[in-house]
């Protein structure tokens, strides 16, 4: 007998039916400032190669059942709102190629009304969806077979000729849609001293498709992490940084929402300025600029039980308080001047291979030695241990540094 296939929405009801209906509301005690960090139940010299067999604490099992709630559908998702706060003329998916051409011929009048003798103005034909499609199966055609200048795509040699590009368009039309590819109209644009000024205007329509279009299509597994990367750039540019960490040092700074597993971006936001405001729904007024990243990327995501592993950069205690508060627990290394965190801990000295912790409410604040010292802070874990392999030995490590070195950096 073949195999029923259940519908998306069967299996949903399903799993709604199979859910214990009678769980507790979640209890928020992170405001409770007079309890001090406390020694861990046990300082643990145990191994444990399963991570599931871990004994959790004491904080930990009051707060099991609110973690094991499971992923939210898509739809849960959506009704949340986008990753990031779009404009308010969003352009549906299905008609954005031809908002993208109609924004293309709009710049085009422009340039001619300014210069009339320009090439432009004998030459340009408006450009539809199917040239766009063409121009960007091209430019992605050219990343697979790099050549050192442009021209050399459409060269007069027939020996050295590439079909493709010849019999798709020509090289002056090519460069002319690369020319005048836009995605906003300049007359709308705001001057620099009006408060409403937008760095990214040209852009934002682009950007906000994107988050949309990531979000739409795939719903990612329960751990996640945030990290940073730069698109190369070495031109003049307001907002171009510099990353000593980073292969291309020199570039526009991308913070990105990925699924652990996989690497697929969830949400992305482009880094404009220091003074640029972020304002994400729900975040409390003392966080600072890092943890408003973490909190607007993360909006979508949070009452749904999503683990998010960050490294010392985002990282802080107030921010780690917020997003248990959200359901939103999290895991990631920590800088040793931070504040809020045990000076016992910190100052530790231990030898290689030694752990200390200690807890406050939800929150183990750990150390361990291994090649150097490790800080880190979790409300995902607790002090339990297990066995890493490496090239050339086992490492037994705390449970909470193990899974972020996997989750964080895969």
């Amino acid at each position: 007998m073949a195999k029923r296939m259940y519908s998306l929405q069967e299996a949903f009801a399903i799993l709604e039916r199979d859910c214990d209906s009678s769980s507790s509301e979640f209890e928020d005690d992170l405001e409770s400032a007079d309890i001090d960090w406390l020694p861990s139940e046990s300082e643990g010299d145990s191994t444990d190669s399963d991570s599931e067999s871990a004994g959790p604490s004491t904080a930990q099992l009051s707060r099991s059942k609110e973690q094991a709630r499971s992923i939210s559908d898509t739809d849960t998702a959506s009704e949340r709102g986008s990753p990031i706060a779009t404009s308010s003329n969003a352009i549906p998916r299905e008609s954005f190629l031809q908002y993208v051409c109609d924004q293309s011929n709009i710049y085009v009048q422009q340039r001619i009304a300014d210069h009339s003798t320009s090439v432009l103005a004998s030459h340009w034909t408006p450009a539809t969806t199917r040239d766009l499609k063409a121009f960007l199966g091209l430019t992605f055609n050219m990343s697979l077979c790099p050549l050192p200048e442009q021209q050399l795509y459409w060269p007069k040699d027939p020996v050295l000729c590439i079909p493709i590009y010849s019999s798709r368009m020509s090289r002056r039309r090519y460069q002319m849609l690369l020319t005048c590819l836009h995605f906003s109209n300049n007359a709308d644009h705001l001057p620099p001293d009006n408060p409403a000024h937008d760095r990214l205007f040209k852009l934002r329509p682009f950007i906000d498709h994107l988050n949309r279009t990531f979000a739409e299509k795939y719903t990612p597994e329960q751990r996640i992490a945030i990290d940073e990367s730069l698109i190369p750039f070495h031109g003049r540019l307001a907002i171009k940084q510099y990353i000593s960490s980073k292969r291309s040092r020199y570039g526009i700074k991308l913070y990105k929402l990925c699924e652990s597993g996989s690497g697929y971006i969830y949400s992305l936001k482009m880094y404009e300025g220091k003074d640029s405001l972020i304002q994400p729904p729900g975040c409390p007024p003392y966080m600072g600029t890092t943890e408003r990243i973490v909190l607007d990327l993360l909006n979508p995501l949070l009452h749904q039980g999503y683990h998010l592993y960050v490294d010392n950069f985002y990282m802080s205690v107030p921010l780690f308080k917020h997003l248990f508060s959200v359901q939103a627990p999290a895991c990631g290394t920590v800088r040793a001047n931070r504040k809020g965190l045990p000076s016992e801990v910190v100052h530790k000295k231990l030898k290689r291979g030694e752990t200390c912790c200690q807890w406050r409410n939800v929150l183990l604040a750990l150390k361990f030695r291994d090649k150097r010292d490790v800080l880190a802070l979790t409300t995902i874990h607790s002090e339990a241990k297990t066995t890493v392999r490496t090239r050339s030995r086992e490492v037994v490590k705390p449970l909470a540094i193990a899974e972020y070195t996997k989750y964080r950096t895969s």
